[in-house]
């Protein structure tokens, strides 16, 4: 695949983490690949975007020429090579739904995962020794994480 076009809907953000970067570790050679022919490659697909409407006409949502144009699903799919599953997410809220607890791709999941992180690093002795094992400035980014998702709420 060397393009992509993408409708009115179009959201830079959500079509970068969907396409770009995510089959950066894909060895064709290690899914049982290695005969396809050159030029297969993973191409890294150039994302833009524009103000400019590609056309004037207005998207019919009536009767028959628009019963697939529902944008009113908040729901989202989640899921990750060597996932079990799929997380389904409030795509409104970013919570697990229907538990409302936070999803592992959420800002206060993944600060916990760099937190951890760090612990094993300091612990493994893969961080200078100046650095402190508590990593005091990431405890200070909690705290306001915390702070400004409560006043999300």
């Amino acid at each position: 695949m060397r393009s992509i076009t993408v409708g009115r809907r179009f959201s830079q953000p959500h079509a970068e983490r969907a396409l770009c970067c995510r089959l950066a570790d894909f060895q064709p050679q290690t899914r049982g690949l290695a005969a396809l022919p050159a030029p297969y490659r993973i191409h890294h697909p150039t994302m833009l975007c524009t103000a400019i409407k590609l056309d004037e006409s207005v998207i019919g949502t009536l009767g028959e020429a628009g019963r697939h144009a529902d944008f009113s699903e908040v729901r989202c799919l989640c899921w990750a090579a060597g996932d079990a599953h799929a997380e389904l997410i409030d795509g409104f809220s970013g919570a697990l739904d229907p538990s409302g607890l936070s999803s592992r791709v959420s800002p206060a999941s993944k600060l916990q995962h760099f937190l951890a992180l760090w612990r094993d690093a300091y612990e493994c002795r893969l961080l200078p020794a100046s650095l402190s094992a508590s990593a005091p400035p990431a405890e200070v980014l909690e705290e306001s994480l915390r702070q400004a998702l409560h006043a999300f709420r």
